[in-house]
């Protein structure tokens, strides 16, 4: 089963590519014919481009779900061997970069009101004109 949506995976890749390639020539197409006055043909050749976008679309469509079902089922598939060792992965410390100005115990973009003045700091004077009434 998993081999057959893959099959149909593949089988709609190539649909949808070639559906595109199609878009592509009759869109050019139509751009001719107007070009030349041909407005009618281009029209129609429009139209048809549109439709052949379309069986793009679908077919891309059909590729993922079958490729995510065939995912689907390679998963759920219970394979009796013995599980490989854990892999322990090493990740380096996060790089933490603070703007110079921001002590780095605040997360960036939120620092104390100064009203309240900062933690081991006197209050920060309000001068007048800066009374603040809520």
């Amino acid at each position: 089963m998993e081999r057959h949506l893959r099959r149909e995976a593949n089988r709609a890749e190539r649909q949808e590519v070639k559906a595109e390639r199609q878009e592509q020539r009759l869109h050019n197409r139509a751009i001719n014919a107007a070009l030349h006055g041909n407005v009618g043909k281009a029209i129609r050749l429009e139209a048809k481009s549109n439709a052949a976008h379309h069986r793009a679309e679908d077919a891309h469509h059909r590729e993922v779900n079958a490729r995510a079902a065939a995912n689907s089922m390679h998963h759920h598939h219970h394979h009796h061997h013995t599980p490989p060792p854990p892999v322990h992965h090493h990740h380096p410390p996060p790089h933490h970069h603070y703007p110079p100005h921001c002590p780095p115990h605040y997360p960036v973009g939120v620092a104390p009101s100064p009203r309240h003045g900062y933690p081991g700091y006197p209050p920060y004077p309000q001068g007048p004109g800066h009374h603040h009434h809520y």
